[in-house]
């Protein structure tokens, strides 16, 4: 379940009620942590789903109010890996009229 709702996360445009759906979702899986406050790579703070596999803890971050999807971080937990950490933060997105025009 959630690596499909991984996947859908990084679609291009999501609907902002799918992105509040998909958070829903997340926070009732098996072995997720909410974690109530959260700071994604452009330094805005939000609700997040937490759970950890065999290599790393990740992190999708939601704004509070909308539940809109503003990020993911990636933390290597890994035994004998390097401390590694990638963030990723959504600080725009639309729907355009022709390749190369820029959402306003």
């Amino acid at each position: 379940m959630l690596g499909v709702i991984g996947r859908l996360l990084r679609e291009p445009y999501l609907p902002p009620d799918l992105m509040a759906a998909l958070y829903k979702v997340a926070a009732k899986v098996s072995g997720v942590t909410v974690v109530q406050d959260l700071e994604d790579a452009a330094g805005r703070h939000g609700i997040g789903v937490v759970f950890t596999d065999q290599r790393m803890r990740i992190e999708w971050i939601f704004d509070r109010e909308s539940l809109r999807y503003l990020g993911q971080r990636n933390v290597v937990t890994g035994a004998g890996a390097p401390a590694h950490t990638l963030s990723v933060a959504v600080v725009a997105h639309g729907i355009v009229d022709a390749l190369g025009v820029t959402a306003k």
